[in-house]
């Protein structure tokens, strides 16, 4: 075999070595992803304390789509879903991996009433909308945005209507504690219209 010939498939071996390694590295992180999300989900805080040091990315999403009985799509983060559940140790532990304290998601649906999405929805608003109070709390304390406001479309027939809800609006809506309203008072929180007329 001459020398070109011996380098050329030389050079063909380390491509073809290189794309293998690149491709299961791809595969790990799906993987460890997809543990840290069960992981989230069951709130088991030791697993996504190891994930999370394997290298899971604690802004990995959650994405559902269901089209059966009913629709229901979204693309929740891990800290939305840990927030929801009212994990609040898990939530600290994604932040401070380095979860988006502030990262929006959505959320469509048509359970037999009109056909509804969400949008702008983030990890406080979905706390206060599940009256997760420690959590709402402490995603405050963190710099979340206060005036983070959702937006809900709906469709009637042919009608469409559109509302909006702050993090204000359905603290008020969901009987929070005294303390919270005060801590939303100190950071200047403001009602959806308040916010819509600027």
């Amino acid at each position: 075999m001459n020398v070109k010939k011996f380098f050329a498939l030389g050079l063909l071996f380390l491509l073809f070595c290189s794309t293998k390694s690149f491709g299961e590295e791809n595969s790990s992180k799906e993987d460890v992803n997809k543990q840290l999300i069960s992981a989230v989900q069951k709130g088991d805080e030791k697993a996504v304390e190891e994930f999370l040091k394997q290298g899971a990315d604690p802004n990995t999403r959650i994405m559902r789509y269901m089209h059966e009985t009913q629709y229901y799509s979204s693309n929740r983060p891990v800290l939305t879903e840990a927030a929801s559940n009212g994990y609040k140790s898990i939530v600290n532990q994604l932040l401070s991996a380095g979860a988006r304290i502030d990262e929006e998601y959505f959320y469509s649906h048509d359970t037999g009433g009109p056909w509804c999405d969400h949008t702008g929805m983030t990890a406080l608003l979905q706390a206060v909308e599940n009256r997760q109070w420690e959590v709402a709390e402490l995603l405050v304390g963190k710099g979340a945005d206060v005036n983070a406001v959702k937006r809900v479309r709906k469709f009637i027939m042919d009608y469409e209507k559109i509302d909006y809800y702050s993090i204000l609006d359905l603290t008020r809506s969901h009987n929070a504690p005294e303390s919270f309203y005060k801590l939303l008072e100190d950071k200047e929180a403001k009602s959806a219209d308040d916010l819509n007329k600027k």
